[in-house]
């Protein structure tokens, strides 16, 4: 192999116990099949990367875009030049104060706009499969998934933390049939709904906000809950888990929209964050109710309400500050 004077250095005179010849070789053999893959998918179909990333708990959210062509290239598709960064978030993340959501859709107005206008601007590309990476707070993945919707061919990644990667693991098995349940529906209309989405952990009730818990105690408000036998983070490993959660979660939906008639609708979300995305898409613009949509800072912390996403536009208040930007 020809190397450079540092590593050539480096194998041959300072650590050659440690680059032996198989060493070398199984490097060479990785190199050569990374080459190989990157030829072969110039004839895969082509795919739009958008990355929805904040930096959560203050911790920064990173990842190169040689870790997000890896993730396309590995479900058969290629990964067209430029990846679209949407809404990123890298200030600090201060949610524990009243006024935040009303002074982040201020911040990311335009980002907001710039993501509505960028799915319909015309091009080459416009029929390309969108390659979706979310790793961002519930309230903004709901609302990018509802603005991005199901009109075009969407493939949603899961980021899998423990193995540092967006690929889906190629060893795990698809959970079996009915992992993910609805339960809840109800007969007979009535004006507000809370839906919670439990996959990674179980709804506490200390944690619902005090208006929806005694709603909820009054009969004034239904409770719908997609969950899970077992929930915990990685209860979605493979494509066909966030496919049966779509499953469930549009039964659900359209039961609260088409037979409650509900026109308000509470969400809690404890789920990976591909689920909520998804959960986001399946809103049709102009025809759902309005969805509030709920979150909180840390585990330690009840729900907030961060803001409501109706059939055209997204809104926040506190107090008498109030800020509306339309979707359409």
């Amino acid at each position: 192999m020809l190397m450079c004077d540092e590593h050539h250095r480096l194998i041959d005179c300072y650590e050659p116990e440690i680059y032996t010849a198989e060493v070398l070789i199984l490097m060479r053999q990785a190199h050569r099949d990374l080459v190989r893959g990157y030829l072969n998918s110039l004839a895969y179909p082509r795919a739009k990367a958008i990355t929805l990333h904040a930096n959560l708990a203050n911790v920064p959210t990173y990842f190169h875009e040689s870790d997000l062509a890896g993730a396309v290239l590995a479900t058969g598709r290629a990964m067209l030049p430029g990846v679209e960064h949407h809404i990123r978030r890298t200030q600090r993340d201060d949610r524990r104060t009243p006024e935040f959501w009303v002074q982040y859709l201020h911040e990311h107005e335009n980002h907001i706009r710039q993501l509505a206008s960028s799915l319909n601007a015309t091009g080459a590309t416009e029929t390309a499969e969108l390659a979706i990476f979310p790793l961002h707070h519930t309230a903004t993945l709901v609302l990018s998934g509802r603005i991005i919707g199901e009109a075009r061919p969407v493939r949603v990644f899961q980021y899998h933390r423990p193995r540092s990667t967006w690929q889906w693991d190629p060893d795990a098995n698809p959970q079996p049939s009915g992992t993910f349940n609805v339960e809840g529906l109800t007969v007979g209309t009535i004006d507000e709904v809370l839906i919670t989405i439990e996959l990674s952990a179980t709804l506490d009730a200390e944690s619902i906000p005090s208006n929806l818990a005694e709603a909820l105690a009054a009969g004034r408000m239904a409770r719908v809950r997609i969950v899970t036998p077992n929930p915990d983070g990685d209860c979605i490993q493979h494509p066909d888990d966030l496919r049966q959660f779509i499953q469930v979660a549009r039964q659900a939906i359209n039961h609260v929209h088409d037979s409650m008639r509900a026109r308000r609708v509470h969400l809690i979300a404890i789920s990976p964050a591909s689920a909520v995305f998804c959960f986001g898409q399946m809103l049709q613009p102009g025809h759902h109710p309005n969805y509030t949509i709920y979150d909180r800072a840390s585990r330690d912390t009840p729900f907030g309400e961060a803001f409501t996403i109706s059939g055209h536009e997204v809104t926040a208040s506190a107090g008498s500050q109030v800020i509306n930007i339309s979707i359409r």
